[in-house]
């Protein structure tokens, strides 16, 4: 029963941390089709703090020397915050240069997903905020580093919402709050920001290959999907599907291959993230650590915090 599988795994949750962190390396979609990506070779993210870790990265920007990451930001110790953050990142050794606060409301912000605009500085953010009770849309000001409110897109609180155009249509992937990481559900527009149909069609329901664990990818005319291996655990790994037929009352997919953490990593208990551009690859991992009394100290923590 997938569910008291899960379940076993919430309960570990409760005596172990995940120290997250970010890394990145060269490759593009099609390695990962063909099942070529090398993650032993990784830059990870020299953190700045040992307070901070940072998972769920969406790349906005690579140059000859940086690459510009939007992250969740996840302040250790504390259950529930974390916030969006801008980090420029030094391509060859790992070290953040800049580091700006894009979203802090002082509840758990993650998974921001990019949507870029027609020229260059015009630039979405559609942060997971499932402790919210709406999903919204930031436009990103990348001169002031600065969001503001753009547009709500959906009433409802979702998990890890990803677009993919297709045909003229615009459809959101999301899974639900509620529903353990196993009911993946899709949503329908005419408008990638907003508008989307209020009676959305439950696609998959598995632990295993439900929950987005990035953007969805373009190889050769074909949409691939990644997803996350949570029957394992959350996080566990990466599940690559490839989009067989979508419309706005049926969705088929196949898997193609699955991803799991280099053992000799550091980071080796789990993945559940992985964006391309311009030839770089980033994906998070992070390491479990034993903490029997978390509940105590992470009550400790956020009143000291307060």
């Amino acid at each position: 029963n997938q569910l008291i599988i899960y379940m076993f795994f919430d309960l570990k949750k409760k005596i172990f941390y995940k120290e997250w962190n970010v890394g990145f390396f060269n490759a593009i979609p099609e390695d990962l089709v063909s099942d070529n990506i090398d993650l032993s070779n990784i830059t990870w993210l020299r953190r700045d703090s040992k307070f901070h870790c940072y998972a769920d990265p969406f790349i906005l920007n690579v140059s000859d020397c940086t690459i510009d990451l939007l992250v969740e930001d996840i302040l250790l110790g504390s259950k529930n915050v974390a916030t969006i953050c801008h980090l420029s990142v030094d391509k060859c050794t790992g070290e953040i240069i800049e580091k700006y606060t894009l979203i802090d409301d002082n509840i758990h912000n993650s998974y921001p997903l990019i949507i870029r605009g027609d020229t260059l500085d015009e630039v979405y953010i559609v942060p997971e905020n499932s402790y919210s009770t709406e999903l919204n849309v930031y436009k990103y000001n990348t001169l002031l580093h600065s969001c503001e409110h753009f547009s709500t897109m959906l009433p409802v609180a979702v998990a890890d919402a990803t677009i993919l155009p297709y045909n003229g249509a615009f459809y959101l992937f999301a899974t639900s709050r509620n529903a353990y990481n196993k009911d993946l559900y899709m949503w329908t527009s005419n408008n990638r920001l907003y508008g989307y149909d209020l009676s959305p069609i439950l696609i998959k329901s598995n632990l295993f290959g439900s929950r987005m664990a990035g953007d969805f990818m373009y190889v050769n005319n074909t949409v691939y999907r990644p997803a996350q291996d949570c029957l394992q655990g959350y996080g566990k790994g990466i599940i690559l599907y490839k989009v067989e037929d979508i419309s706005d009352k049926s969705y088929n997919e196949t898997k193609v291959i699955s991803l799991y953490p280099d053992s000799s990593s550091y980071y080796s208990d789990g993945l559940h993230t992985i964006n391309f551009y311009k030839s770089i690859c980033v994906i998070d991992g992070y390491k479990n650590h034993y903490i029997p009394f978390q509940k105590i100290y992470r009550k400790l923590f956020d009143k000291y915090r307060s």
